[in-house]
């Protein structure tokens, strides 16, 4: 759908807005110039920004529009997007012309407002800003707003008395308004942007209409400006400057001076701290409080400007094909690259790793040292991490005690420790830890395996033989094994959406494949149990060659079992198993005997005859799995009455459906 003007009917004193809906009402005859989308929205989850900026860009002529304040209010609940700037050769805020509407976006967020953050409702913002005799001419309430949620999310809406084309003196008042909301609320830092598109909002509310209502730029800003307010400032000047200041031996293409290279990228690459300060102003002092590093705007840091398409940082190439977009589910900016088709859109963390090869914690600590910025999950990794190399050198010390005082713990024990303390210290990730805030590995067997093998720490011929190494350290108490609902909530919401974005079941996932492994504190009490259980398994020959499920429940009770095969939580006929063994073999000892006769007499035995017999009520139906496992060692199985079933047992023809199960000898 294209651009149309808006057209209004005087004598009428109608106003037909695009959608060709009529509003009646007093005409004002004041116009000003705004920019807007084509297309309306009631949701927001519709809405993709890059799209709607490119279709600006494609249709600058038809989208700058001139309408009174109160046919702008009608088509922004109405759901369409505005601009409050005219923009004339492209969507950058380089491009800014004019502009008399400015806007404020409020969205009580404690998240994003960290340590300042301030909670301010619609009526007290209006009164706030009335008392300052700056007079709003509308206020609207956002696609998310909801009372119910605690979500007061909303925009405000000022018009200068005169169209203003001077920049210095736009970036000011935006810088002012945004100064004097500080005080007493918090407002989305990217409003200073000459660029800034507003959404529109699904709530058809226009609040505290005062459609006449003006403001006086310059008198505002005499009155009100504060220097602390240039950290509201918009930098675009500076952006240019720096752009011309660009290092002009960029490898690898023909786009030196360019707006789509990385200007930045050589300072990102050499660490260059101070030249990044200088080049993206960052102030000296306490680092700022962000919600999280994966916030960032990673075209800001990479100092690129056509961030759609642009040279990829990470590969050499002649021609722009990177680009970055703002995913709206995650709402962050996050970094495409057309050169790995494997590679998932990375967020701004996995960016710099990329970028400099590194691991997660060293990119995390690369954005804080060069934004100056720092966040609770930051914090958390940098304590984390001094724990455990405290727990390195704990083990160290350890294996020099066992080797002084004789303990029969093998070296490659020792080996195999420190080797994993290493792989979690680069594999350190805020998103995985347990009910006690500790960092707990996830890791697959079949990469543990590879890792260790690359190092040359373990020869493993499969998996299966990795997983008994891991059961016989968590067996000596010198690993734990963590079970998946032992993991905090955060991490448990991480693995859930894990599983809704694979399609797959992340439990079953993780309790088959998936290791969840922690570092234990090695304390005196710690050292002893490790020592007592090292000299009883040497004693009895047990290692980790000979490690099982069945060989570790002959050693311990049912929570020595759970304690290194944890997963076993989640598989109740096997716990039950553990625990009850006498109890269920008493229970069931009827029916086993049944099974056994029947398969003996005729090779099998249906399902359906269980119940039938009276041996299983059929709501019990589930307590076969807890019996096949009682008569393991008959090798019995359960299997679908299908067509090969048929051909070896002629007189089940008559069975009809595919719900007809049967019990019969394991034949491999």
């Amino acid at each position: 759908m294209s651009f149309q003007h808006i057209e209004v009917n005087l004598g009428n004193k109608f106003i037909l807005l695009s959608q060709g809906k009529i509003f009646k009402g007093e005409i004002n005859m004041k116009k000003i110039k705004v920019m807007r989308d084509s297309k309306s929205f009631k949701n927001k989850k519709e809405i993709y920004m890059d799209e709607l900026v490119r279709r600006m860009k494609l249709n600058e002529a038809e989208a700058t529009v001139e309408a009174t304040v109160e046919e702008i209010a009608n088509l922004i609940i109405d759901g369409y997007a505005i601009r409050p700037a005219v923009l004339e050769g492209g969507a950058c805020k380089e491009n800014w012309k004019s502009q008399q509407m400015f806007m404020l976006d409020i969205d009580n967020d404690k998240e994003k407002g960290g340590k300042d953050y301030k909670f301010i409702d619609i009526q007290s913002a209006y009164e706030y800003f009335k008392s300052l005799g700056i007079t709003p001419v509308f206020i609207y309430k956002s696609y998310s707003y909801s009372e119910a949620e605690n979500k007061i999310k909303f925009r405000m809406v000022f018009v200068t008395n005169q169209e203003i084309t001077n920049v210095e003196i736009r970036k000011k008042l935006q810088a002012t308004l945004m100064g004097l909301l500080d005080y007493v609320g918090n407002t989305d830092i990217r409003c200073k942007d000459e660029n800034r598109v507003f959404l529109g909002t699904s709530h058809r509310e226009i609040l505290y209409s005062d459609f006449e209502a003006g403001i006086d730029a310059q008198e505002i800003i005499s009155k009100y400006w504060k220097d602390n307010y240039r950290k509201f400032v918009s930098d675009t000047n500076k952006t240019k400057k720096d752009k011309n200041n660009a290092d002009k031996s960029y490898t690898g293409n023909s786009y030196s001076n360019d707006s789509r290279i990385c200007t930045n990228l050589d300072y990102i690459k050499a660490k260059d701290y101070e030249s990044l300060h200088t080049v993206l102003g960052i102030p000296e002092g306490e680092p700022e409080e962000i919600s999280s590093f994966d916030k960032i705007e990673p075209q800001v840091l990479l100092g690129v400007e056509k961030y759609d398409s642009f040279l990829c940082p990470i590969h050499e190439e002649r021609h722009p094909s990177a680009s970055i977009i703002y995913d709206r589910e995650k709402d962050m900016y996050v970094f495409c690259c057309p050169h790995d088709a494997d590679m998932p859109m990375a967020t701004p963390i996995y960016l710099i790793q990329l970028i400099l090869d590194c691991s997660k914690f060293d990119a995390c600590e690369f954005i804080s040292m060069a934004l100056n910025v720092t966040s609770i999950g930051y914090r958390w990794m940098v304590s984390q991490r001094k724990i455990l190399m405290e727990r390195l050198h704990m083990i160290e010390t350890f294996e020099i005690q066992c080797i002084s005082g004789k303990i029969p713990i093998d070296k490659d024990v020792f080996q195999f420790t420190k080797a994993l303390i290493n792989i979690m210290l680069e594999k350190l990730d805020y998103n995985y830890k347990n009910k006690n805030e500790e960092y707990v590995l996830r890791i697959s067997r079949i990469e543990l395996m590879s890792i260790m093998q690359e190092r040359g720490i373990v020869k493993c011929k499969d998996k299966d033989s990795l997983g008994n190494k891991v059961a016989y350290l968590a067996l000596l108490g010198i690993i734990d094994k963590v079970n998946i609902r032992d993991l905090s909530e955060w991490t448990c919401n991480i693995l859930r959406k894990k599983k809704q974005a694979d399609n797959k079941n992340t439990e079953e996932d993780t309790k088959r494949e998936q290791l969840l492994l922690h570092i234990p504190v090695y304390d005196t009490d710690k050292i002893k149990e490790i020592t007592d259980s090292s000299i009883l398994l040497k004693e009895i020959g047990f290692s980790s060659s000979n490690t099982s499920q069945k060989a570790v429940e002959s050693l311990t009770d049912a929570e020595g079992v759970l304690k290194v095969y944890p997963e076993l939580y989640d598989c109740k006929e096997k716990l039950r198993f553990y625990c009850n063994i006498e109890f269920l073999l008493k229970k069931h000892y009827k029916v086993m005997r049944y099974i056994k006769k029947e398969i003996e007499r005729k090779g099998y035995v249906l399902q359906q005859e269980l119940c039938d017999k009276g041996f299983l009520k059929k709501e019990k139906i589930s307590r076969i799995n807890e019996i096949l496992i009682l008569l393991e060692n008959e090798h019995f199985v359960r299997r679908g009455v299908n067509a090969d079933v048929k051909k070896m047992f002629p007189e089940l023809e008559v069975l009809k459906g595919s719900n007809n199960k049967i019990i019969v000898k394991r034949t491999n």
